[in-house]
């Protein structure tokens, strides 16, 4: 795996991490959004019925990871960019909706220069976000152990007012 400045924002759904990368880039920093939202927002704008599209988890896993990679290989690895959600976050959805996947490590060409794990929010369901409470803290537990099994040390952003995450996000670049 190649080394890069790459920074990943991770945690459960409804963790504020789409805030926090918003924040960031209003500060002037590069931000890629949630990969799935992206597909979601395309499907919905070119009249796909989602339930539809998501029924088949596996395609749409394929579709995630295709699209992350193409975004890593076009990204300058030595810049600092934030990731609303990395490559290893894929492996753990994966794993929580038991779906086969035999090449995962094939798509890990990169590897992530920090990882900050934000703490849950109080959870309220959008048009992008499938998993209810309960499930959102499996996928707390999945993503931690997917990134621990990469070799990531993850940074704990706790529960906190935004700009006092990303503050601390800044600080432990």
């Amino acid at each position: 795996m190649e080394e890069t400045n790459w920074i990943v924002i991770t945690g459960p759904p409804c963790s504020g991490k789409s805030k926090v990368l918003e924040r960031l880039s209003f500060l002037g920093y590069k931000v890629y959004p949630e990969v799935s939202r992206i597909l979601i927002d395309n499907h919905t704008s070119n009249n796909i019925n989602i339930e539809e599209y998501l029924k088949n988890k596996k395609d749409f896993e394929q579709d995630i990871l295709s699209l992350k990679l193409q975004l890593e290989k076009r990204t300058n690895k030595n810049d600092i960019y934030f990731f609303d959600r990395g490559m290893i976050d894929s492996f753990a959805f994966i794993k929580f909706y038991n779906v086969e996947l035999d090449d995962f490590d094939n798509y890990l060409n990169y590897r992530y220069k920090k990882v900050f794990f934000l703490e849950p929010v109080p959870y309220e369901k959008d048009k992008n976000r499938f998993e209810n409470y309960e499930q959102s803290k499996q996928l707390a537990n999945e993503l931690q152990s997917a990134y621990k099994k990469y070799k990531y040390s993850l940074v704990n952003v706790p529960l906190m007012p935004i700009d006092k995450r990303v503050e601390l996000i800044i600080k432990n670049i």
